[in-house]
C-alpha cells in the first residue's frame, strides 16, 4: 500500500534498482513480475511512491529468492525439411515460450510502449548487442538494457549540438562504447576541443550507479577530414579491442585502421569506387574492405590489405552479400557470406552459404586449395539472410532469413545456427525458431511510417555463444521488438 497527506499520484516498482514496467497510477498499486527474466538467487524489491507535487519516497527493500526450475525446452531441427510457420499470439514481455515448429526457447525482452520507441531492437547481425562481460545490451536507438532484467538503465547522450553515430561496444571493456561524431555548429557542451565540421573518433564511458551515467571522451580529432561515414565505419572492432576501421569521404574514400593502443592512424587505402564497409580482421592483422559489386577483378567483393603499409594482400571472396567475419576454434579467420555465382564460388550457380579464408580465400581456392573456400549449405533462390559469427573461437554462426515470397521452402523466416565445419555435402545446422517478422509489410504499408529495415530479424550471437538476439514485428504490425533465443 502507499499513502500521502496530499495523495499518491503513482508508484514505480523496482527490482535491484531497475524499473519493472511503467509507473502504476491507479490504486491499488501493483505490478506483474515475471521471474523467468531474473537469475536464480536473491533480488531486492522496492517501490517508489510519488505525490502530485513530485515528492518521492522509496520503500524498505524486500529480499526475495528466485528459484526458477530448469527449462524443459531447448530442442532444434537438423534436417533440411520445410517447416511452414503459423503465427501464434505475441508472447508477453519476458515470457519464455517454445517455438512450436522448431523447438527453441525464446523470450520477448523489449516492449515498444514501455521503451517509447517503435523500433526497440539491437543494431545489426554482425554488431555485438552484448557488452564485453555480457551484462548490458545495446539497442539501435542508443538505449542500454540490463542483460538480466532487460530493464532500461541508460540512454546514450551524444551531447547536442555535437552528433554521434555508429555506436559499438568495446570487445574488452564492459563500460566503454566507441562512435564517430562531429560538431555541426556552436560549441561542445563538454568542452571537447575538436572544431566544427571536423571528424571525431569518440569514446563513451559508462559510469555504474543508480542511475547509470555516461561520459563523452575524445579519442582523436582528425582535422584532415570533415566527417566519418556511419555505415562504412560501423563494423566490429578487432577481438582484442585494439583496432577500429574508419572511412572518410564520399568517393574517393580514405580507409584505414586506427590503433587505439598506440593512438595512431595507420596506412590509408584510397578507394575510388563504391564501397560498403571496412573492418579489421578478428585478429587485427588485416584491413578488410567490402566493395559494392562482386567479381574476380580488383575492387570487387571482399579484399584484404596490410594495415601498416596499405598494400593489397589478396581477395577473400568475390561476393558482396550479407556476411560476417569469424575466428574459428583453431585460430583460423574466415568470412562467412551468402553467395551465388556460376564460377566465383564453390557449388556453382545456386544460392548458398560460403566460408572464405582470410586473407586470400578466393585466390587460394582458384589456385587449387579446396579448403580455402568451402560451400557450407545450399539453399533456395527465395532466401535472403543475415549472418553473425562474432563469438570468438566458437564454431557456430547465427543466420536469419527474411523477405521470402513463399513459405513452402526450407528455412522460411527462420533463425538457425550453422557450424563452421558444415559443408554442402554434410550440412551441420541447428534450426531454432521462426521469427514471425514481416518487414515487407512495414515497407509497403501506407499506414506504417517504418521502412521495414529493422523488421529484418538481423539475428546476432552473444559473445559467449549462449544467446541469439533477433528483431520481430510479430506479424503485420508497425513496431519491432527484440527477442532472445537461449542456445546454452
Amino acid at each position: 500500500t502507499a499513502s500521502d497527506n496530499i495523495g499518491v499520484a503513482g508508484v514505480q516498482f523496482k527490482v535491484d534498482g531497475n524499473n519493472v514496467g511503467t509507473e502504476d497510477t491507479l490504486s491499488p498499486y501493483s505490478v506483474l513480475l515475471a521471474t523467468t527474466g531474473l537469475t536464480n538467487g536473491n533480488h531486492v524489491l522496492t517501490a517508489v511512491a510519488r505525490d502530485a507535487a513530485g515528492n518521492t519516497n522509496v520503500s524498505t527493500g524486500v529480499t526475495v529468492n528466485v528459484n526458477n526450475a530448469a527449462s524443459s525446452c531447448g530442442s532444434y531441427k537438423t534436417d533440411l525439411g520445410t517447416y511452414a510457420p503459423t503465427l501464434p499470439s505475441r508472447p508477453a514481455l519476458l515470457q519464455q515460450y517454445t517455438d512450436p515448429a522448431l523447438g527453441a526457447c525464446v523470450k520477448r525482452v523489449t516492449d515498444s510502449q514501455q521503451l517509447e520507441d517503435s523500433e526497440v531492437v539491437h543494431t545489426y547481425s554482425e554488431m555485438q548487442a552484448w557488452n564485453a562481460d555480457g551484462s548490458l545490451i545495446l539497442l539501435v536507438n542508443g538505449q542500454i538494457l540490463d542483460a538480466k532484467t532487460y530493464q532500461l538503465v541508460h540512454k546514450v547522450n551524444f551531447g547536442y549540438p555535437a552528433t554521434g553515430t555508429g555506436l559499438k561496444w568495446s570487445p574488452t571493456d564492459p563500460n566503454v562504447l566507441y562512435y564517430v561524431g562531429n560538431l555541426g555548429s556552436g560549441s561542445d557542451p563538454d568542452g571537447i576541443s575538436c572544431g566544427v565540421n571536423t571528424a571525431r573518433l569518440m569514446r563513451y564511458r559508462l559510469i555504474p550507479g543508480s542511475p547509470m551515467t555516461g561520459k563523452r571522451e575524445l579519442v582523436n580529432c582528425f582535422t584532415e577530414y570533415s566527417k566519418f561515414d556511419k555505415d562504412r565505419s560501423w563494423q566490429e572492432m578487432s577481438n582484442d579491442g585494439r583496432y577500429i576501421a574508419l572511412a572518410a569521404g564520399s568517393g574517393p574514400w580514405s580507409v584505414f585502421l586506427y590503433d587505439l593502443q598506440q593512438n595512431r592512424k595507420m596506412a590509408v587505402v584510397t578507394v575510388s569506387g563504391y564501397m560498403e564497409w571496412a573492418e579489421p580482421s578478428p585478429l587485427g592483422d588485416y584491413l578488410l574492405i567490402n566493395f559494392g559489386g562482386g567479381g574476380e577483378g580488383r575492387n570487387t567483393g571482399l579484399e584484404a590489405f596490410n594495415p601498416s603499409t596499405g598494400a593489397y594482400v589478396g581477395k577473400v571472396a568475390t561476393g558482396h552479400g550479407h556476411g560476417s567475419t569469424a575466428l574459428a576454434p583453431d585460430g583460423t579467420q574466415w568470412y562467412v557470406v551468402d553467395a551465388f555465382s556460376t564460377s566465383f564460388v564453390p557449388g556453382g550457380n545456386q544460392p548458398q552459404i560460403v566460408k572464405a579464408r582470410i586473407p586470400r580465400g578466393y585466390d587460394d581456392w582458384k589456385a587449387g586449395d579446396a579448403n580455402a573456400m568451402v560451400s557450407m549449405l545450399t539453399e533456395n533462390w527465395d532466401v535472403n539472410q543475415h549472418i553473425s559469427c562474432r563469438t570468438p573461437r566458437d564454431e557456430w554462426c547465427a543466420v536469419s532469413t527474411y523477405a521470402m515470397g513463399t513459405a513452402n521452402v526450407p528455412f522460411y523466416h527462420e533463425v538457425f545456427r550453422i557450424s563452421l565445419f558444415s559443408t554442402a555435402q554434410n550440412p551441420k545446422i541447428q534450426r531454432l525458431a521462426h521469427h514471425y517478422s514481416d518487414n515487407l509489410w512495414q515497407y509497403n504499408s501506407e499506414s506504417c511510417s517504418l521502412n521495414g529495415y529493422y523488421a529484418q530479424p538481423h539475428a546476432s550471437t552473444s559473445r559467449d555463444g549462449k544467446q541469439i538476439i533477433f528483431g520481430s514485428s510479430w506479424g503485420q504490425v508497425c513496431r519491432t521488438e527484440a527477442y532472445i533465443i537461449n542456445v546454452s
